[in-house]
């Protein structure tokens, strides 16, 4: 029994495009229930005016695609301020649109429903999507699992670019151990 951790960077509209200098980091915490908080840090060398982040509701599952349920708790500058956001749900996409923001965009939301419980292992599926009129320079993420899944864990993850001088898809696969 174990958890396997699907990560997806997908590259849609240009997300890594080398120009745009936007860097990403990201903060899984998945709890025992299944919830898991997400804080992801956007961060640019000039002012990121009609920040759009874009997050695919539908999960792959094993049988079909589920639906994850997703709160944004808040998002803020680099001093920790509220900035004005707006969300809307469009073809199964939530978008999250800053239309002011510095060089600093943090989003902190829950997604209630982040680990599908299967009979064998279960899974966690995240995806760093991607963010409007732009992309993304450079991302890292920190998956923080519970203690009971200490060494039972498998994950997999995708890279895709579409820059013409890398393969189209990195894929890295790993076997390892939980630090408790």
């Amino acid at each position: 029994f174990g958890i396997h951790l699907v990560l997806w960077l997908a590259v849609l509209g240009g997300v890594l495009q080398a120009q745009s200098r936007v860097a990403l980091e990201s903060t899984v915490v998945v709890n025992d229930d299944g919830w898991a908080m997400v804080m992801e840090r956007f961060e640019s060398e000039t002012a990121l005016e009609n920040f759009a982040r874009y997050i695919e509701l539908n999960s792959p599952g094993p049988v079909a695609n589920r639906r994850l349920f997703i709160d944004v708790v808040e998002v803020t500058d680099e001093a920790d301020h509220a900035l004005d956001f707006s969300k809307r749900i469009r073809d199964g996409v939530l978008q999250v649109e800053v239309p002011q923001a510095g060089r600093v965009v943090k989003l902190t939301y829950a997604v209630r429903n982040a680990i599908e419980f299967l009979d064998d292992h279960d899974e966690l599926f995240w995806s760093a999507g991607h963010i409007g009129s732009g992309g993304l320079q450079s991302a890292s993420l920190q998956v923080l699992l519970p203690a009971a899944a200490a060494g039972q864990y498998w994950g997999q993850g995708f890279l895709r670019r579409e820059d013409p001088t890398i393969p189209k898809v990195r894929q890295w696969s790993s076997r390892g151990f939980v630090p408790v």
